[in-house]
């Protein structure tokens, strides 16, 4: 019988966080765009060479196989019943390419890589600590699983220049586009008129308060919601409701992920004015985290909606993290690479230490669809 729970798993992620801390740390004794190119290439297979990983491939590999070509997509498909056309039709023209799911998933990973690329060497200054920060930080969960939404982000994150330029149709184009991938990036509006928005610091504590004492004392809106709107909601849309109900995210109270989250938002909170007065662009980052922090807490009672909603605005973490380390002096940015090492260590070997994390690549041999599924079907009928 295959152990569900084992430290063995998360050996690969933990040597990906700890080879790109590596990299943050002797870019600068080799040549720059040589190192960058290998970092980016193995990441590249890494991600997109992987086998039947984590859980949504179970969705995402039979919508692939039973996907019409482009050519035949508008005449012979049931777009009711489906996920967003624009996912549809973006997955029908790689279809129409090559006909192969691992092919797909490349396609993806190298689509994904090169906006990461150009958003990193945008806007953080710490390129390999901003790559660090999205492997630790949700990056892989929505490589893997969340093939949609990650669409949503990368179209976000390349309009984010409109913020800016306060350009709101064009912002408005790329949102609109990136909700055919996934619905829920309509939550990422807002940014247009918060992200150049400098919040007061009476106004950053009364919010962390006030998210505080919703989790703690478990006053959540997202139950009540759900429950009001489940009573005039029909077909799946009720059915979806119902099972949101009855699915909690997990453990309230002082948790390692309560203390991660929160230390950074005060970290945030200290650094704000600063990492301003640094770089007009990191008010977008800022605001963007503490936007994260909110969802993530209020959000935190249904796991459906913590996993898809503030998973939208993790995009911050990633740039606002490696910006905050870039302030400190060249002695005492040493000792916190130390305690990233240490950290990256804990945070991925308590994140991918189950069997559904079990890493297999195509240049070594995977599993087969049927038999990870088989095994996977397994696993969530007996731990989930």
């Amino acid at each position: 019988m295959v152990n569900f729970y084992s430290y063995s798993y998360s050996i690969p992620y933990c040597c990906l966080a700890l080879g790109t801390l590596c990299m943050a740390t002797i870019k600068t004794r080799f040549n720059h765009k040589l190192t960058e190119r290998i970092f980016l290439f193995v990441i590249i297979c890494f991600i997109g060479l992987r086998g039947f990983v984590n859980t949504d491939y179970l969705q995402y590999y039979q919508t692939f196989e039973n996907l019409e070509p482009i050519n035949r997509l508008f005449y012979n498909y049931d777009w009711k019943n489906n996920y967003e056309f624009g996912f549809y039709i973006y997955t029908s023209i790689i279809k129409t390419i090559f006909p192969n799911y691992h092919f797909f998933v490349i396609i993806n990973t190298i689509v994904d890589v090169a906006v990461l690329t150009w958003f990193f060497h945008r806007y953080s200054k710490l390129f390999y600590i901003s790559w660090l920060f999205f492997f630790l930080f949700n990056g892989l969960q929505i490589e893997f699983d969340l093939f949609r939404n990650a669409k949503a982000i990368m179209i976000f994150l390349l309009a984010i220049p409109y913020i800016q330029s306060r350009n709101v149709w064009k912002f408005t184009g790329m949102i609109l586009l990136a909700s055919t991938f996934h619905i829920s990036a309509i939550v990422l509006y807002p940014m247009y008129f918060i992200g150049v928005t400098k919040l007061k610091k009476t106004v950053l504590v009364g919010l962390f308060i006030f998210v505080n004492i919703i989790f703690f004392m478990e006053l959540f809106p997202t139950s009540f919601l759900i429950e009001k709107f489940s009573g005039i909601a029909v077909g799946k849309a009720a059915d979806k409701l119902d099972t949101y109900i009855n699915t909690t995210a997990g453990t309230y109270g002082v948790t390692f992920g309560y203390i991660e989250k929160s230390a950074m938002y005060l970290i945030c909170y200290y650094f704000y004015d600063k990492l301003i007065r640094d770089n007009k662009s990191n008010l977008i980052f800022c605001n963007g985290f503490f936007i994260y922090y909110t969802l993530w807490y209020i959000f935190s009672d249904v796991s459906v909606f913590v996993q898809r909603i503030p998973v939208l605005y993790v995009f911050s973490y990633w740039v606002v993290s490696a910006n905050i380390i870039s302030l400190l002096k060249k002695k005492t940015r040493q000792y916190v690479y130390i305690f990233l090492a240490l950290f990256s260590i804990l945070k991925i070997g308590t994140s991918f230490n189950t069997a559904v994390n079990k890493y297999d690549n195509l240049l070594t041999g995977i599993e087969s669809y049927e038999k990870r599924a088989r095994k996977l079907r397994g696993f969530l009928k007996r731990y989930y």
